[in-house]
């Protein structure tokens, strides 16, 4: 049990109990509106995860005033969305447009690079900033006497290991990296770098590019450069592709497929591995554009995993209903973290960043969401307490595995999960990851 600021908490949202009382006569509860702002890329190289997040924050908006009506504290929550198109500096003016209009506390942003280009700004005008999918290790030794930003997810530096240990499990012995520059996907390419040849793996090369490339051909000169001179010393199903990017590796893969000269790479007898910026994003798996290409290569990826409970199974079965898709891991988690900032509004009986971060820690600690228990360690990012999931893309032409996200006939499969405690991929059939 949790005791807030004259409100009782039980671990989840469902339960919570039905009367909240005002102290030294605020006047929180009386009437008023709390928007929560919703910092989104819906238009930039996260836009199907953006349009994700958006949804499940709808969702979490209408649940979080049904559950406040119930109570005695008179509030109604509202959602204010922007949409950053993946743009650090477009995603500070937003934050600036946010604070302006008396906004106090924020879902988003999607990638690390804006969370860091927002930090300053949101620890300095006090908004409490709660992101559900950025996960760079550059910035997890935050201060927490000054710190605004909270993360729900792990840091990459878990990310690597199970990526390793996913490289391990298929015996891959040589490794081909490419990843765009940044401080999310650099880092991440270069953690598991550093984990891969600590445990005797070889890396062929390290390829990176502007995320902004829209010509990819001295990628891949080099990429098939690097595969040919790879399986001079390792056998062809020892030698894999490992992607540190987000949607642009869609625009890859098309210009790869246009050329006879890059057809090795997209028969490499190792499925492509990949990180959480692509898992699940459903416009790498669009068949109008490369879906049909990325379930050729597979593109195994990690994402962080959210255990299976009732909790999830009722809103994955409502954002089925309501937009047509099984929710991504991330969009999971916006919702729950909408819920940890209305419930710390409400714990404060404030609508103060201040107030809500004195709080926040001790609501998440203490709150089963969908996505599990929300426990953060003392820089404001999740332990990776539950492991990884390990999702591919598969091409389903008649009836598609359960639980997939996407369209048919190219979607996203969980094909398998990574055990932080004993550092080991379990995976769903002996078939994966491989196409079934």
């Amino acid at each position: 049990m949790l005791v807030g600021a004259g409100i009782v908490y039980a671990a989840a949202p469902s339960i919570l109990p039905s009367q909240v009382t005002t102290v030294n006569g605020n006047s929180f509860c009386n009437g008023g509106t709390f928007t929560i702002g919703n910092l989104a890329d819906t238009s930039g190289a996260l836009s199907a995860q953006g349009i994700a997040q958006t949804n499940a924050l709808t969702m979490a908006i209408s649940d979080i005033n049904a559950y406040s009506a119930t109570t005695g504290c008179h509030v109604t929550f509202r959602l204010s969305s922007l949409d950053y198109a993946h743009d650090p500096t477009k995603a500070v003016q937003q934050v600036q447009a946010f604070n302006t209009a008396g906004v106090t506390a924020i879902v988003g942003p999607l990638d690390s690079d804006s969370l860091i280009a927002i930090q300053q700004t949101v620890n300095q005008d006090h908004i409490v900033t709660v992101s559900p999918s950025s996960t760079s290790a550059v910035i997890a030794n935050r201060d927490p006497t000054t710190n605004y930003v909270f993360r729900t997810v792990p840091t990459d530096a878990y990310q690597a290991k199970a990526d390793t240990a996913e490289l391990l499990s298929q015996n891959v012995k040589d490794l081909i990296v490419i990843n765009f520059y940044s401080s999310y996907a650099g880092a991440l390419a270069n953690a598991t770098i550093a984990d891969f040849t600590a445990a005797g793996g070889h890396v062929q090369d390290q390829i990176q590019y502007q995320i902004t490339t829209t010509d990819f051909t001295p990628v891949l000169n080099q990429m098939i450069s690097d595969w040919n001179s790879a399986i001079q010393t390792y056998q062809p199903n020892q030698v894999a592709i490992f992607a540190a990017s987000e949607e642009e590796i869609s625009s890859l893969l098309l210009q790869a497929n246009a050329s006879s000269t890059y057809s090795p790479l997209l028969h490499t007898p190792q499925p492509w591995y990949g990180v959480d910026g692509e898992s699940q994003d459903t416009v790498i798996s669009n068949s109008s554009i490369a879906g049909n290409l990325v379930a050729q290569v597979k593109l195994a990826a990690t994402v962080y995993n959210a255990p299976s409970n009732q909790k999830l199974a009722n809103f994955s079965a409502r954002f089925q209903a309501a937009y047509n898709q099984a929710p991504p891991s991330y969009a999971q988690g916006a919702y729950d973290d909408a819920w940890l900032i209305a419930l710390s509004a409400l714990a404060a009986q404030s609508s103060s960043g201040s107030a809500m971060k004195a709080v926040l820690p001790s609501i998440a600690n203490n709150l089963f969401g969908v996505t599990g228990w929300l426990v953060l360690g003392p820089h404001g990012d999740a332990y990776p307490t539950f492991g990884y999931q390990i999702w591919q893309v598969v091409h389903c032409t008649t009836s598609c595995p359960a639980g997939y996200i996407g369209t048919a006939p190219d979607v996203w499969v969980q094909v398998g999960t990574y055990d932080l405690s004993s550092n080991s991929v379990t995976w769903a059939s002996p078939n994966y990851p491989q196409n079934p």
